[in-house]
């Protein structure tokens, strides 16, 4: 599908809040609601947009994230399909993403603890039999950037939430769950579930807001309909993490070619997102990633993705 300029303004509203209603979006592109609608249906059908993505913090939820790069000896197609049908169908799996180079597969996962982990790796494990040559486990302890919303708008800095303590029940985890889904579905589509009234979902949902249990409303989107052919990620390792973190923050939300990206825990210090349109680009970033931390870096490697599964990206074993 070809994009043209509205398209991509719907893109960059969207990102940055995919509930936005029709008649919001259409007032703020001066169109049509009916044609802002058929844009949206269109770029959804065409496969530009995979999903709406509600953000949530897992912390809050009490689960913590981490990121799982696994290599592994034997990955023709029939070894490969099976891996990956296994880790779409698992609850605690949030996203997949199939690499080349070192990892064949990345994961994104939640758990309780540290106990909760190790079940989940072993059952991986087991269900990859002696496949696993590498298996590299990372600690997701904040963002370093949250979205890839500079892709199409220049980058804003989110103001953080206020840590409110909130104590959640069944109502607002099948609220949570069916935002996950499709964040896009309407106040009245609720009641089935909750057996709660529009207004009330709505007052239940802004609370969730602003405890910071939901930290925002975005899309995901293919990236090679927007003409990206380089996306990956960068591993890097400081001598001192926490004294680099915010010169790392404000770098990343410099460049539009960062997305999200993660402050880690264990091996590497930070996991940088990129997109790049062609290999002079990503040439250039790292060049001027490596000028800028010169002094401070200890080591990186770069591991490009090639196709990303799980939409929309939500571990649903957290709401059960």
């Amino acid at each position: 599908m070809r994009l043209d300029n509205k398209d991509r303004k719907i893109l960059g509203l969207l990102a940055e809040n995919s509930r936005m209603p029709y008649t919001q979006l259409a007032k703020k592109l001066r169109s049509e609601r009916n044609a802002v609608k058929y844009r949206v249906n269109k770029l959804v059908k065409n496969g530009v947009i995979r999903a709406f993505e509600t953000e949530l913090d897992f912390h809050k939820l009490g689960y913590k994230e981490y990121l799982c790069y696994m290599g592994f000896y034997k990955f023709d197609n029939i070894t490969k399909n099976k891996i990956i049908d296994f880790l779409k169908n698992h609850d605690f799996i949030k996203w997949i993403g199939e690499c080349f180079g070192k990892y064949q597969i990345k994961i994104r996962l939640s758990a309780v603890d540290e106990e909760h982990l190790y079940k989940i790796l072993s059952e991986l494990e087991k269900n990859c039999s002696l496949s696993i040559r590498r298996k590299t486990v990372l600690q997701i302890t904040g963002f370093v950037k949250q979205r890839n919303e500079s892709l199409f708008s220049s980058a804003r800095i989110k103001k953080p939430q206020k840590d409110l303590k909130i104590k959640l029940d069944k109502k607002d985890l099948l609220i949570l769950r069916k935002l996950c889904e499709n964040n896009r579905e309407t106040l009245i589509s609720f009641f089935d579930q909750t057996k709660l009234s529009p207004e009330a979902v709505r007052l239940r949902i802004k609370k969730l807001e602003k405890a910071g249990v939901i930290a925002g409303h975005t899309i995901n989107i293919n990236h090679k309909a927007l003409g990206i052919v380089m996306w990956g990620n960068m591993l890097v390792k400081f001598k001192d993490p926490k004294k680099v973190l915010s010169k790392l923050k404000e770098f990343a939300l410099q460049k539009k070619s960062i997305g999200r990206s993660f402050a880690l825990f264990g091996e590497w210090n930070a996991e940088l997102g990129f997109a790049a349109e062609n290999t002079d680009v990503l040439h250039d970033l790292v060049g001027e990633f490596l000028t800028k931390f010169s002094t401070e870096l200890v080591d990186y490697e770069i591991v490009f993705n090639q196709e990303a599964h799980k939409f929309p990206p939500t571990p649903m074993g957290v709401f059960k």
